[in-house]
């Protein structure tokens, strides 16, 4: 039995990767960019808009608190964007040109705009002192240089010069500051969006200037395993592990860290095979035992060691861990991926006694099919076509139930 434990540790990890900027950094699918924090726990796709029609950009965040979609201010999109690490999303000008339109704006994750700003709301009368060409204003470096300080935004003018701007109001003002070189955070945000080349040297730049930035390491690790590099990735992993300590519990940083052991363990499985990489996982279980990657890898790894029981239990102790039914279909779908069909039915089962929902009534079939068990799937169906009866108006799902009945009764013969 062929167990893609990759899969798995993929499935369940957070999100890969941190923000970007755009367009010239950006992830592009045909009219939408990819943009994620520089933690990976969030993710926003941001979608043209279109002129003729009169819609503006759209975006779409997701991460721990869920996902949301929301209308930007611009009418096409943002020239330059920044995903912060509570979901936060800051926009730079629009992509008609810098200086136009709205300059800034600041979106809360439940993607209301909690300001914006037009670059006369900015500079005021100091706006004749930026240059201009034409409708343009060049007031900013490009690409957007940022860095936070408390509860301050500070963007680059010039070497020395910065707007400050508040987080909480949006209240702007021009200050005279002096950095020792570019915030490790916002090389991790462009790394994440830059080529290869560019980006393992943004990474190694905000490595060697804060080691804390776990998305750095994985990022880093992420460039080296895609190109093949699983050895170098699994030491830049160790790195990461040994330089940082576990973070509190309660903490989005703690689930950040244990991922650095599920890529450890993707590692360790590409080169070795699965069996290599149940240390990393027990770690990854011992400092968060209700994550889903780590339990589905560790129970994946089990069952191809035909450990079965010891798969099983474990994975009754996440679903007790949580929300019982939704973890169960997780858990189910898990055991019909892995062909362990028996404990797929038993679980399928245990969801449809519960809920009669008919969309768990047919993966509930489907096990009882691979089972061989045609008079259980048959009643099954029937119990389905009795709801959908009582419903009204699912006559083409009452005809399929109905064709599938012809079908489990011929496989009997």
């Amino acid at each position: 039995m062929f167990v893609n434990l990759g899969r798995w540790i993929q499935g369940g990890l957070l999100g890969l990767g941190a923000l970007l900027s755009l367009p010239a950094d950006a992830a592009r699918r045909g009219d939408e960019s990819t943009l994620k924090s520089s933690s990976t726990l969030f993710e926003l796709e941001i979608t043209d808009g279109d002129a003729a029609a009169g819609t503006s950009a759209q975006a779409h965040l997701s991460g721990p608190l869920g996902e949301v979609y929301f209308t930007l201010l611009n009418p096409t999109r943002p020239l330059e964007a920044v995903l912060f690490n509570d979901g936060t999303l800051l926009t730079a000008d629009d992509e008609s040109g810098m200086g136009r339109g709205v300059s800034l704006a600041l979106y809360e994750s439940n993607g209301n705009c909690r300001w914006s700003h037009t670059i006369q709301d900015l500079f005021g009368e100091e706006l004749l002192d930026i240059p201009q060409n034409g409708s343009l204003y060049w007031w900013r470096q490009t690409p957007l240089d940022w860095r936070l300080d408390d509860e301050k935004l500070l963007i680059a003018l010039e070497e020395t010069r910065w707007i400050q701007v508040s987080l909480a109001d949006g209240t702007p003002e021009v200050v005279e500051s002096t950095f020792s070189g570019p915030n490790p955070e916002m090389l991790v945000v462009r790394a994440h969006s830059a080529s290869t080349r560019e980006a393992r040297d943004l990474y190694s730049r905000a490595l060697a200037r804060d080691p804390s930035q776990i998305g750095g390491w994985l990022g880093l690790a992420e460039l080296l395993q895609n190109s093949g590099q699983h050895v170098a990735a699994i030491e830049v992993l160790e790195q990461a592990l040994s330089t940082n300590q576990i973070p509190a519990e309660n903490s989005p940083e703690r689930e950040l860290y244990v991922q650095l052991y599920l890529e450890q363990a993707r590692s360790q499985t590409t080169l070795g095979g699965i069996s290599s990489s149940a240390g990393a996982l027990s770690r990854a279980l011992e400092i968060a035992p209700d994550n889903q990657a780590a339990s589905l890898a560790l129970a994946a790894l089990m069952l191809e060691e035909r450990r079965g029981p010891e798969a099983d239990a474990l994975l009754e102790e996440w679903i007790e861990q949580g929300e019982t039914l939704s973890r169960s279909i997780i858990v189910g779908d898990f055991y019909a991926e892995h062909n362990a069909w028996l404990s797929a039915r038993k679980t399928y089962l245990l969801v449809w006694t519960l809920t009669r929902d008919v969309m768990m009534g047919s993966r509930l079939v489907e096990a009882h099919r691979v089972l061989g068990e045609f008079d259980e799937a048959i009643a099954v169906r029937r119990q389905q076509i009795r709801r959908w009866e009582k419903a009204g108006s699912h006559e083409e799902f009452i005809a399929m139930a109905v064709e599938d009945i012809a079908q489990l009764k011929a496989s009997q013969n």
